[in-house]
């Protein structure tokens, strides 16, 4: 299905998108003892979209009558991410004690020409007849981008049970 296309915009200036998600979701729960539980999750995804226009070419921009064209929105994103985090908890009568950890790592690479052919803005369509446009407006630079990203955290806290009321919890992260 073609997108973009309203009222007054004509369909060359429509895009076409498509994409996909996949993944590997693992999880693994040890109950050690009745108040001891162990698990860990590991995951690893990756998606692709895309988007292309119906016309690649300049864009024009006839205010109160139409807007024609090229949609301009050639781009294309790829993210991949691998994930682990571990968490330990027991629970005693008085004391109970948590720890773990969460790695993260991220991958993003992109690639986009929008408005990179430019656009012509006419204020009316006497404006567009004469060639006379009120503005022109174009992207340029690098139209690719790679970011990676690593986090990794860690904790332990514990909890005092004072009193049938009272607990005192400690802990760092």
């Amino acid at each position: 299905k073609i997108q973009g296309v309203r009222d007054f915009t004509l369909p060359e200036r429509g895009t076409n998108g498509k994409g996909h998600t996949k993944g590997w979701y693992l999880r693994q729960v040890a109950v050690l003892s009745e108040k001891t539980l162990y698990q860990t999750r590991f995951e690893t995804w990756s998606n692709h979209n895309e988007q292309r226009p119906v016309t690649n070419a300049i864009a024009i921009d006839v205010l109160d009558a139409f807007n024609s064209g090229g949609a301009q929105s050639l781009g294309e994103n790829d993210r991949d991410g691998i994930s682990l985090s571990s968490l330990f908890s027991h629970t005693g009568q008085k004391v109970t004690t948590r720890f773990g950890f969460d790695g993260n790592h991220s991958k993003t690479r992109s690639f986009s020409e929008s408005n990179f052919l430019g656009l012509y803005t006419f204020s009316n369509l006497d404006a567009y007849l004469r060639g006379t446009p009120q503005s022109y407006r174009v992207t340029r630079g690098n139209q690719r981008l790679e970011n990676s990203q690593f986090e990794m955290s860690a904790f332990a806290e514990n909890d005092f049970k004072l009193t049938q009321r009272l607990t005192a919890m400690f802990g760092v992260r």
